[in-house]
């Protein structure tokens, strides 16, 4: 389970229902988050390229960004339901 803050609210929401709901502040948070992330992978991969052919790097990147993804498509999943509730 995370830690503190705005993850672990949302966590404690989807997991058990209540007492904190997720709401759009904190979907909007954890999304700036994933989206800096994502920039940060894409610049990765372009500082990488030589070594493309020659190491793991660019599979694990790849794999970082799927992953990335699904967390933002998870977030705004979130964040729609968070808005309809109000």
């Amino acid at each position: 389970m995370p830690s503190s803050g705005p993850s672990r609210q949302l966590f404690r929401a989807l997991t058990t229902g209540g007492p904190t709901t997720p709401d759009s502040s904190n979907s909007r948070q954890l999304l700036d988050r994933e989206h800096a992330d994502a920039d940060e992978l894409h610049r990765l991969v372009r500082q990488l390229k030589d070594m493309r052919d020659a190491t793991m790097w660019q599979l694990l990147i790849k794999v970082m960004e799927i992953d990335t993804a699904k967390h933002i498509e998870i977030l705004e999943f979130v964040k729609g339901h968070a808005q309809k509730e109000r």
